[in-house]
């Protein structure tokens, strides 16, 4: 099976304040893992028992996973719907909260079994569902494919603000994948192999890694 690299595991990294308005810093792997090469994984949350929650997409083929970071092995697997494609997941005030991305959703799902418990509309103004994280303390960060961060509350799923993210000045579209790491926000940028650390107070992009 080929590895997955993991985005977590880049929290090991040591950044220094940056010397340039987006300075850019090499990652260096540190572990690889066997990963299922059928998974077209949209969205990661890693748990504190070191097994990660995974979302994959396509339709037809969509999923909710529980796997084993270091054996690569399946624990439990819950099939979306084949009208719904999977994207970003994650877990915040006691439920996975797992993205779709045209369907116009938030699938909200216990923790522990990943069952479905409820469907809540994304907010107007989300024109996709791609990336979601969470702070851990009452908020979650959901991109679109903009620039554009809209930040909710965890429970109401209400919009409490959204925050225009931005390099030198000039807007950063094509948010992916998101990760919360340290007080910041981490993304993945669609077709670039470069990740951007966002201050989510300002949307201003401390540096690439």
């Amino acid at each position: 099976m080929p590895s997955l690299h993991l985005l977590p595991l880049l929290l090991a990294l040591t950044i220094r304040p940056p010397s340039s308005p987006v300075h850019v810093y090499p990652a260096r792997v540190l572990e690889s893992y066997p990963h299922d090469a059928d998974a077209f994984t949209q969205g990661l949350h890693l748990e504190e028992d070191g097994t990660l929650i995974e979302s994959t997409g396509l339709y037809g083929e969509s999923t909710v996973r529980r796997v084993d970071v270091e054996s690569g092995r399946l624990l439990h697997c819950e099939r979306l719907p084949g009208a719904w494609f999977g994207e970003g997941v994650t877990v915040q005030a006691g439920r996975c909260i797992q993205l779709l991305w045209r369907e116009g959703l938030l699938l909200v799902r216990d923790a522990r079994t990943l069952k479905l418990r409820d469907t809540v509309a994304l907010p107007s103004g989300i024109s996709e569902g791609w990336g979601i994280t969470g702070d851990g303390a009452g908020s979650l960060f959901v991109s679109d494919g903009s620039d554009i961060l809209h930040e909710l509350d965890a429970h109401s799923f209400r919009v409490k603000r959204r925050i225009a993210v931005h390099a030198a000045g000039r807007p950063l579209p094509n948010l992916n994948e998101l990760q919360w790491v340290r007080g910041e926000v981490w993304a993945n940028l669609w077709h670039e192999d470069r990740l951007p650390v966002i201050e989510p107070r300002s949307g201003a992009l401390r540096c690439f890694v």
